[in-house]
């Protein structure tokens, strides 16, 4: 199914909001400039690595599938645990946490945590930057701007500020519970330690109902403050994904393993005329009605690829001439199984198998043209920020599913477009945000030639989410050219509202940006 109609059925002026997009905003005070505390020249990523004085504890009441992420540890603070967490208990058989009857819980005393910087979170909620779970060099660099940073879970009663001198039995209790999450420096903690127990005559305990008590502190002692991405994230279910899609891909492993690939015919065969490679943007409403930083970004690419490139621009008007949905998308589309993001998933697998050529998110940034030597030289090409491999980042810097380029027909091009069709024909909901991840980690392990040929792609663009980051932060002309000597591929974000000078005047990284026009 692929008429004009379902295109105009389904125009729509919003999209899903995406995971693992990272923000920062301050309540109080305006965001402080970065301290720049390293002056090494080959670091741009705010410096060479800090000194590690920073741990992301988890908060756990029951056994999970704990992360491996490098700074992140376990506190149980639950009863019922299983043998494997007898190590995490005090000479009593109970965790090393404090008491509360109530709840008939082990509460976390927050007098334990000692590092200078700490994070809390619980073990099926945490802080995601860009996909991935918060480095902890990462959060004490965003504990430079701002002592105290909460996560964008903190809800429930939260504007029912406790005043001073309040006792804690006239809280009013969250409607809904749940372990808020927290990065913040180990003074401020102490303050709110202290500022506790002068009005509760107790020391606080990390449990599920704290979000009056921080955000009457933080109003009490006008603290400055700022929000932070959190994700629910079943760490349980993480490796099972994987496990999933293999299953369900077998038959198709084996398949390509003897060299069986798909063939789908261009239905335009315009694409591409006179040699030049299609480049394939996507935006579901068409151009005059995407934001302006949209607008700009593709602006860019128009200017950079000049006559290199045939450029295409897919809407819900016009995807039709180029790929041809399945009556299984169709029907799932239609009953809102498969959201704008994930069809667009399926639509980049049929554009890349039928025509070849580069697929580009509509929020790329191109700085200057390095990029056609890199397209040209590899028969397979995609942002790679490389990377040690991790469970709960099933990419880990190895591709990026929003910039990829190959050759029509090329197999990995097929092997997402008939496994996206095996999925949806069984299931009716996503499953995983990352998906289309999961598949191409699946055609990545058990096709060794595929693999190969995607190796063969070096490490490039490593600080292409940074500018998504500091685009209101005052621009270092040197740091702007550490950062462009690597990467000359940015990725901005259309959710957050840049401008071209800071409160104080001065040029923003945005604005160099815009300045390369």
């Amino acid at each position: 199914m692929h008429s004009y109609e379902f295109a105009q059925k389904h125009k729509k002026d919003e999209c899903r909001k995406k995971i693992g997009k990272t923000f920062i905003q301050n309540n109080i005070n305006k965001r402080k400039s970065m301290k720049q505390e390293n002056t090494e020249e080959n670091s741009v990523y705010m410096g060479s690595a800090m000194e590690n004085k920073g741990i992301m504890y988890v908060l756990a009441s029951k056994p999970y599938h704990e992360v491996k992420e490098p700074g992140y540890r376990t506190v149980m603070i639950g009863q019922d645990l299983s043998e494997e967490y007898e190590e995490k208990k005090d000479d009593s058989g109970r965790p090393e946490t404090g008491r509360s009857d109530r709840k008939k819980k082990e509460n976390c005393d927050c007098n334990k945590f000692t590092a200078e910087y700490i994070g809390l979170c619980s073990s099926d909620r945490y802080f995601v930057d860009a996909g991935r779970l918060l480095s902890v060099e990462k959060m004490q660099k965003l504990l430079e701007q701002t002592p105290v940073i909460l996560g964008d879970c903190l809800t429930g009663q939260s504007e029912k500020l406790v005043q001073k001198n309040r006792k804690a039995e006239s809280i009013d209790e969250p409607e809904k519970e749940e372990i808020p999450c927290l990065m913040i420096k180990k003074e401020a903690l102490e303050d709110f330690c202290r500022w506790y127990q002068e009005n509760y005559g107790q020391n606080p305990a990390w449990h599920t109902n704290m979000t009056a008590e921080i955000k009457a502190w933080l109003s009490d002692k006008q603290i400055s403050y700022a929000y932070f991405h959190t994700e629910k994230i079943d760490t349980n279910r993480l490796p099972a994904i994987y496990e999933l899609v293999k299953d369900l891909t077998e038959d198709l492993v084996k398949k390509y393993q003897q060299g069986n690939f798909l063939y789908l015919p261009p239905i335009d065969r315009t694409v591409g005329k006179n040699s030049r490679m299609p480049v394939w943007i996507c935006w579901w409403q068409g151009i005059p009605e995407a934001p302006e930083l949209v607008q700009k970004c593709i602006a860019r690419m128009e200017k950079m690829f000049g006559d290199k490139a045939d450029i295409r621009i897919i809407t819900f008007d016009n995807y039709w001439q180029y790929i041809a949905f399945s009556e299984t998308v169709a029907e799932k589309f239609n009953k809102g199984c498969i959201s704008m993001t994930h069809l667009s998933d399926i639509l980049r697998a049929q554009l890349l198998c039928r025509y070849g050529g580069l697929w580009i998110d509509a929020t790329y940034y191109i700085w200057d043209d390095r990029f056609i030597d890199a397209l040209c030289q590899f028969p397979f090409f995609t942002q790679k920020q490389g990377g040690e491999l991790n469970e709960l980042d099933i990419v880990s810097g190895r591709w990026a599913n929003n910039f990829m380029k190959g050759p029509a027909g090329f197999p990995l091009f097929g092997f997402m477009v008939e496994a996206f069709e095996l999925f949806w024909s069984k299931y009716d909901e996503v499953l995983n945000y990352f998906l289309f991840d999961y598949i191409i980690a699946v055609c990545y392990e058990q096709l060794p030639e595929i693999r190969m040929i995607m190796d063969a792609c070096p490490v490039n663009n490593r600080f292409s989410q940074v500018l998504a980051d500091w685009g209101n932060e005052a621009c270092d002309p040197h740091k702007l050219e550490l950062l462009t000597a690597d990467t000359w591929l940015f990725k901005l974000t259309y959710k957050k509202q840049f401008s071209m000078q800071t409160s104080d005047g001065q040029r923003t990284y945005y604005a160099a940006l815009l300045e390369e026009e």
